[in-house]
């Protein structure tokens, strides 16, 4: 359970870290912002040349001409490459589509620092040392926009900036060379702020020459700060050679036939437990109630070591005596040399020759350190004999393997998309939902043959209902964002995704092997347990005069089985006398449930161990 909660804590980080990277400054997070205006400098004049490439990529030179009123260091260019862009169709209906684009340095005239901010790759143009009072500023790059349509064969991009910090002057002025002919009446030019779909015609004279490959526009009016000019145009099928696609698609395949076909590894050589057919069982087994503890659960719990109390005190070691508010155990008689070192530690550690009993409300002071300790020799004893060498190893790579490709879609689809703070944390969440829901199958393959049918279906339910709900909302999250065009449509490859997330979800589940060694002692704890549960009245009665004492030498793992409360209200029932070795205060003949519900309860208290007194009492509800 330890390992478990360790792994479950581990992937809460992998998911923090995840959201961490996916929210970095350069994720257009405030691209609605207003472009402020920049009073100490003056645009004289803008001028762009693009060249198109049949690749789709686009080649770029910028000219800039800026006076300053108060001499500067230099100036910034902000160039968007990661945003939501529009269009108008024929029929004047407005679209909207992801923009993503990778942007390369060619020249520049003087000193530059680029860095990504919200969208954006922001050029500070300037040596840093010198204030100028005019500049004319030069700059060329590649711009190369990712698509995900198998057939994209249009123009579409900012000719004229629309967050230059400074109204651009009348006459300033782009081309664009096209590699094949076009029509003008296929290009279409928008004015405005980011979203504003005006006719730049109205703005601008915009022309083609006569051999239908370069166009050019000039400016007839300022054009307000803020306002930047788009070219837009279907320019027909088969016009690119090729355009570039973003990796998401194939990194993630990759990344997930890869963790797949390591988790079959890995459940082919861990996994595939021998199965366990319980035989019918009534007298205890041949370990002491804490191993039982140990091999049920994985490790011992303090549950476990307390039931040593009631196991020595059933064996004749102990006895028991009620007194008011108070349980004091005296010791009667010294261990056999054969028993395992860890019930000589403990015994030995709470019963002294200065002090032979223990009261419970000395536990704390008399126990001090021997409670962690005693589970560690339980621990050290057995715990090589339950899971196979390896297979908890196993199941923590399986587990990180499990959830790699879907964080890892996850981190790319956030790279490539434009989600807000807000959604980027539901995916994050949803995420979560999957390794919680993850997790509690791990725990209820684990628990499965210690606790009550009632409770196993509920941990079954409660962890499919988690990843279930986590792997859906994720779908639907996803499959919402594509129609918003927010995320790029990779719907196909998801699905996939999530069904290596799914799969990986129950090998890892089962990943964990017993010994043959355990599969040996489960078949006859499970089916002990089962008469713990199970049996009849009359069957316990008929038991109980066959084999004296049988009913009082199971009481310690029906409360490591947590089964105490099922198996007291039985024993009550049966109107059975007291056992020897517990004296009930009030002088009761008859075994009263609630004696050792006192006795149990008292001990867990005052070792601050409630979690454990609650599990071992609860029957496993």
């Amino acid at each position: 359970m330890r390992n478990l909660l360790g792994l479950f804590l581990r992937g809460i980080m992998l998911l923090i870290a995840l959201a961490s990277i996916s929210s970095r400054e350069d994720e257009p997070l405030n691209v609605q912002e207003k472009v402020k205006l920049d009073s100490n400098m003056q645009t004289k004049q803008y001028q762009t040349e693009i060249v198109l490439n049949t690749d789709g990529s686009y080649f770029i030179k910028e000219k800039m001409d800026v006076q300053f009123i108060k001499p500067q260091y230099g100036i910034s260019r902000t160039i968007p490459v990661h945003r939501l862009q529009y269009y108008e169709d024929s029929a004047q209906k407005e679209h909207k589509f992801l923009y993503y684009a990778k942007i390369k340095l060619q020249d520049v005239n003087t000193d530059i620092l680029g860095r990504f901010q919200n969208g954006n790759y922001v050029l500070d143009l300037g040596d840093g040392e010198t204030k100028v009072e005019r500049q004319n500023y030069q700059i060329s790059y590649r711009l190369t926009p990712y698509h995900t349509e198998k057939d994209y064969h249009n123009i579409y991009g900012l000719v004229l900036p629309d967050q230059w910090r400074n109204p651009l002057p009348k006459g300033s002025s782009f081309t664009i060379h096209f590699p094949k002919k076009v029509k003008l009446s296929k290009l279409h030019f928008y004015s405005g702020e980011k979203g504003e779909t005006f006719d730049a015609r109205k703005v601008a004279d915009i022309k083609i020459d006569s051999t239908g490959h370069k166009v050019t526009g000039t400016l007839t009016k300022d054009l307000p700060i803020g306002w930047g000019i788009t070219c837009f145009g279907d320019l027909g099928k088969g016009y690119y050679t090729s355009t570039a696609k973003p990796d998401l698609g194939k990194n993630t395949l990759l990344a997930s036939g890869i963790c797949f076909g390591i988790l079959i590894l890995l459940f082919l050589k861990f996994g595939r437990n021998d199965k366990i057919k319980s035989s019918i069982q009534f007298q205890p087994p041949d370990l002491d109630s804490a191993a039982v503890d140990c091999i049920l659960k994985g490790s011992v719990s303090d549950c476990g070591a307390i039931s040593l109390l009631l196991y020595w005190a059933s064996e004749g070691y102990v006895f028991l005596k009620e007194e008011k508010n108070e349980m004091t155990i005296y010791k009667l008689k010294d261990l056999p040399p054969d028993v395992p070192e860890y019930q000589t530690y403990f015994f030995e550690n709470l019963f002294t020759e200065e002090e032979p009993f223990l009261i419970t409300s000395d536990v704390p002071d008399r126990i001090k350190g021997v409670m962690e300790k005693t589970t560690e020799k339980i621990n050290h004893c057995y715990q090589d004999k339950i899971y196979t060498k390896g297979s908890g190893i196993a199941r923590g790579i399986s587990f990180f393997l499990t959830i790699a490709p879907i964080c890892l879609f996850a981190m790319l689809s956030t790279q490539y998309g434009v989600l807000n703070q807000d959604e980027r944390f539901i995916q994050m969440f949803s995420l979560l939902g999957i390794c919680s829901g993850a997790l509690v199958l791990n725990v209820a393959v684990d628990i499965w043959y210690y606790v009550s049918g009632s409770f196993r279906k509920k941990t079954a339910v409660v962890g499919g209902v988690l990843c279930g709900g986590g792997l859906l909302s994720f779908i639907i999250f996803y499959i919402n964002k594509v129609l918003q065009s927010k995320v790029f449509d990779f719907t196909g490859v998801m699905f996939l995704v999530c069904g290596v997330t799914l799969a990986g979800v129950f090998l890892t589940a089962f990943m964990k092997k017993r010994t043959k060694q355990c599969v040996e002692w489960m078949r006859y704890l499970v089916g002990f347990r089962n008469f713990i549960e199970n049996a009849e009245i009359d069957r316990m009665r008929i038991l109980g005069k066959q084999y004296p004492n049988l009913l009082y030498r199971v009481l310690p793992y029906a409360y490591v089985f947590g089964l105490s409360e099922t198996y007291a209200q039985k024993m009550e029932a049966l109107n059975v006398e007291m056992p020897v070795w517990f004296d009930c205060c009030g002088s009761h003949l008859t075994f009263q449930y609630q004696s050792l519900f006192g006795f149990c309860d008292s001990i867990s208290k005052y070792i601050g161990s409630s979690d454990s007194s609650s599990e071992g009492l609860s029957g496993g509800e």
